[in-house]
């Protein structure tokens, strides 16, 4: 799919899409806990409905059993216009992107401070959003709001492709003359993962910079929602205006 731009980047200029596939059930809850995606974007409701909808027509609920075990069943929303969808395929290929994600939360839930390992679980995986570059050589220095398209406590970023000879920057500008202002380089391949919590994601402006133009592709994991109050503490009070 086409996907969007990112805030209010013009999408004549910018080549960057990305897009929100949202696990089920989480695309409500965000949206019932008051968060407001591209809220500061110029973004048409044609735009909006589609960056707001799962990638696939397909939802997959995995249910826990009486016994413990997890099952998975598939369950389709289709218009008259699409093809029909091998429910066998469906289930195969979605049981492997499941496993897939759970094995990255984990090894996510083991590194992440004890704060926040309570938001890195498949439960609190809100979103999974690719990102395509198409060719753009940085992602310019940003932070990610968290009541608005930035939401996730912690957010994980996988390399996917041509991430090679590409770097992460950091920069925390300090609250005070007490806390001058530092700032970190860190160089990515392809398959790496990194992810943000505590000051490094609600403090730190984070972009990133590539020696190419080649297409580089990524995918953020967000996990969890931050109420108000805890968006209030955590992030806002670092950024006033």
């Amino acid at each position: 799919p086409e996907g969007v731009t990112w805030g209010e980047a013009d999408r004549d200029v910018d080549p960057r899409r990305r897009r929100y596939a949202f696990l089920p059930g989480q695309r409500r809850r965000l949206l019932d806990s008051g968060i407001t995606v591209q809220a500061e974007g110029s973004m048409d409701n044609r735009e909006h409905d589609f960056s707001m909808s799962p990638l696939a027509s397909i939802d997959i609920v995995w249910k826990n059993t009486a016994a413990g075990n997890k099952s998975r069943s598939c369950e389709t929303t289709q218009q008259s216009s699409e093809p029909t969808v091998d429910i066998k395929q469906c289930f195969e290929v979605e049981v492997l992107i499941h496993d897939a994600l759970e094995k990255v939360t984990n090894h996510i839930q083991s590194m992440v401070s004890d704060k926040y390992k309570e938001f890195i679980t498949m439960n609190d995986l809100i979103a999974v959003q690719p990102n395509h570059h198409n060719g753009a050589t940085y992602l310019p220095a940003h932070l990610d709001f968290p009541r608005a398209d930035g939401f996730g406590v912690v957010i994980a970023t996988i390399c996917i492709r041509n991430a090679n000879n590409s770097k992460v920057i950091l920069i925390d500008e300090g609250d005070d003359e007490e806390q001058p202002s530092m700032s970190w380089n860190i160089h990515l391949s392809d398959g790496d993962c990194y992810f943000l919590s505590g000051d490094s994601r609600n403090k730190c402006h984070h972009g990133v910079l590539s020696e190419t133009n080649a297409y580089r592709e990524t995918l953020n994991l967000r996990y969890g929602l931050h109420p108000v109050d805890m968006a209030r503490e955590e992030v806002y009070r670092h950024w006033p205006d």
